[in-house]
């Protein structure tokens, strides 16, 4: 008896370790982007803020493919891989990423170029466009390497290199204001950072060698429907930020950037929850697949607690604090009602991503494609209706129905399947 509560509490501290590993690595990444987009808002024009916000949405975008492509089906599959395996098949991906990053460089190297010599009007949007390319092969390269450490359980890698990443990034914005702040710059800066701290994981996580190329992990069909509803969930994601440019004009976007600042922290830190729960649910699907549905809802009403609790901290935020932090090109008064209604739609955003990361372990890709197109399309729907008719925040108000709709929908998707 001795023997197996001895074991049992190893391994209920080795879970406590990496929890705690995986939430000061997701700190320092959330420190890294909200000391990145405080800079930006104090230092760009609301105008400038609001191009910086939309690339920004692009280079999410390119991270959400990525992962969907090559990321998630490699940490849903380690299970199934020996453990022998399972650094040459990390070795394999980041090398077939790279192999295929050469083809978007060459052809946007070349747009650069002929750009600049026969519409050199448009040079400050070359220059953005190169900034926001070389900043998502950098954060889809960190993507892979951090979730693979931690899959591997070589989280403290990931955590070293996210340190030298905001170091770099603290180093860089001295330079940038010299330079001259801009949307290009402080992208550019980011994406120097990112490959700094990525390259220095690969290094200690010997990824970097030469390795065989193995088969692709998983099946196609499955591989495009997580690629499809990982852009699709980046539509549902990034509406505030296209459809009120669309719509209400870039202050409107500004304004709705400005205030989702202060939910980036809560927001930031669902990559950290995830990376947690997908490889333990994933090791659930191999051995216990009955109990997936009961981690989902425990997890969820967790995090339902969490997000309730910091939509109600910042609805008591005091309004001189909030224009000390935003500046003087913003009004206090005009953020105000947005700060709690970011953290609703961000608390929903976790609840509902409990059961979408039950349906990635269950590899039920198609099943969550559905899910995420519905939800894009009421999303899409109740964000033009509502914030034509109440402005930003009834753009908030139509992404709180969408995540609404996904979460119910979600939880009965991974419940029916252990019915």
């Amino acid at each position: 008896m001795t023997g197996v509560t001895q074991g049992q509490s190893s391994r209920g501290a080795r879970r406590w370790r990496r929890g705690l590993v995986s939430l000061s690595n997701q700190a320092i990444a959330s420190l890294t982007s909200l000391l990145l987009t405080l800079v930006a808002l104090r230092l760009l024009s609301p105008e400038q803020f609001a191009a910086f916000s939309i690339a920004f949405a692009a280079h999410l975008l390119v991270i959400g493919l990525g992962g969907a492509a090559w990321v998630t089906p490699l940490i849903i599959d380690l299970p199934e891989v020996r453990r022998s395996q399972r650094w040459r098949r990390a070795r394999s991906a980041l090398r077939k990423l790279l192999f295929l990053a050469r083809w978007p460089a060459l052809l946007l190297g070349a747009l650069l170029g002929l750009g600049l010599k026969f519409w050199p009007a448009a040079a400050d949007h070359l220059y953005l466009l190169l900034a926001c390319a070389l900043c998502s092969l950098a954060g889809l390269l960190k993507t892979l390497i951090t979730r693979f450490a931690f899959s591997a359980g070589a989280d403290g890698f990931a955590l070293s290199g996210n340190l030298l990443t905001l170091l770099a990034v603290a180093l860089l914005l001295p330079a940038v204001q010299w330079w001259g702040p801009s949307a290009a710059t402080l992208l550019g800066a980011l994406a120097l950072a990112l490959l700094l701290g990525t390259a220095y994981s690969a290094q200690r996580l010997r990824l970097l060698g030469a390795a065989p190329a193995l088969p692709t992990s998983g099946h196609a069909h499955e591989r495009r429907a997580s690629v499809m509803g990982a852009g699709v969930t980046w539509t549902q994601g990034q509406v505030h930020t296209y459809l009120c440019a669309l719509l209400l004009g870039p202050i409107a976007v500004a304004q709705l950037s400005a205030a989702r600042l202060f939910a980036m922290p809560l927001q930031l830190a669902l990559p950290a929850i995830n990376q947690l729960r997908l490889p333990g649910m994933a090791e659930a699907r191999v051995r216990r697949p009955e109990a997936l549905p009961g981690m989902a809802d425990q997890h969820a009403r967790r995090v339902a607690v969490l997000g309730l609790g910091y939509a109600g901290l910042l609805l008591l935020l005091p309004l001189p604090l909030i224009g000390w932090i935003v500046g003087a090109r913003y009004e206090a008064q005009d953020l105000a009602m947005l700060l709690p209604a970011w953290g609703a739609v961000v608390g929903l955003m976790m609840v509902r991503d409990a059961y979408t990361v039950a349906l990635q372990a269950q590899k039920r890709f198609a099943h969550l494609l559905r899910l995420n197109i519905g939800g894009a399309a009421l999303t899409l729907l109740a964000c033009a209706l509502l914030g034509w008719s109440l402005g930003p925040l009834g753009v908030l108000l139509g992404m709180m129905l969408g995540e609404c709709m996904m979460l119910v929908l979600g939880r009965s998707m991974v419940r029916r399947h252990h019915a």
